[in-house]
């Protein structure tokens, strides 16, 4: 179950003088990093290609290209929604009839995001009303932490000892 931190931690880094460093965590590319599987057409040759197959082949992602889904998009930025998609199923979240925000009734990931919301690995994106999701916006570096660090409190410390310390 803490495998997709395994997947997520060591690749978020920081950015030294001189160095590009890694894209922002909410890259694609970036956050399928550290371990190898099966996926798509467009990943091929793709420094994270086993990676992003990897993450294909429990379905925690199903590619950017529907209803096809035969391409990853690894140059692409998430957006809040996708994520919330990608933490959905890496952890099998259950569907909720809660609905938590105003503004992604009409987002395809309408049920991921209010998954999410009932377990409070999310709390919104305007506070302090907290009322909406945000769903089509880019995750920042600091949600991804946010968003790890609550998701990865679910797991009651399995996995703690994956962190660099």
């Amino acid at each position: 179950m803490c495998e997709i931190a395994h997947l997520y931690v060591p690749s978020v880094r920081g950015q030294s003088r001189g160095d590009p460093g890694p894209r922002p965590a909410g890259y694609r590319g970036t956050v399928a990093s550290d371990r190898r599987g099966v996926f798509a057409t467009d990943d091929d040759g793709n420094v994270h290609e086993g990676n992003i197959e990897a993450i294909a082949a429990p379905g925690i992602t199903q590619g950017c290209n529907p209803p096809d889904n035969d391409e990853y998009c690894p140059g692409d930025d998430i957006t809040r929604g996708q994520m919330a998609a990608f933490l959905r199923r890496a952890f099998n979240l259950v569907e909720v009839s809660d609905n938590f925000f105003t503004d992604d009734d009409d987002s395809i990931f309408h049920d991921d995001i209010n998954a999410i919301a009932a377990v409070r690995i999310t709390q919104g994106c305007n506070p302090p009303d907290n009322d909406q999701f945000c769903p089509d916006e880019t995750v920042t570096r600091g949600e991804m932490a946010s968003f790890l660090v609550r998701t990865l409190a679910l797991t009651d410390g399995a996995g703690d000892d994956l962190f660099y310390r």
